[in-house]
């Protein structure tokens, strides 16, 4: 488990990047959010079921699976909206924008 987690980390480093690049602001709604059982510098992973919202683009679900910063998991409670960015390129790749206000 944890090997997988690293190996997540590293593929999100680079999907980071991707999204840093070429990405839009959007929102999702949280739909779920399971912790993995994993521990990053005892911040838990969770798997998250999004639904996503970017300009013009009809509402989309992805499942991601990250790191959340303790102080952050009230932000991820099933019903909350959180503001994402969603690479261009591929709009599978969406992280969490912990920094812009909704």
């Amino acid at each position: 488990m944890a090997g997988s987690i690293f190996a997540q980390m590293n593929q999100q480093t680079a999907s980071a990047a991707a999204v840093a690049a070429d990405g839009v602001d959007g929102t999702a709604t949280v739909m779920a959010a399971t912790q993995t059982g994993a521990l990053v510098n005892f911040n838990p992973a969770v798997q998250l079921d999004l639904l996503v919202t970017v300009p013009e683009s009809p509402p989309y679900p992805v499942s991601l699976e990250t790191v959340v910063a303790q102080i952050n998991l009230a932000r991820v409670q099933p019903g909350a909206t959180v503001p994402v960015r969603v690479a261009r390129s591929d709009r599978n790749l969406v992280q969490i924008d912990w920094a812009r206000p909704l």
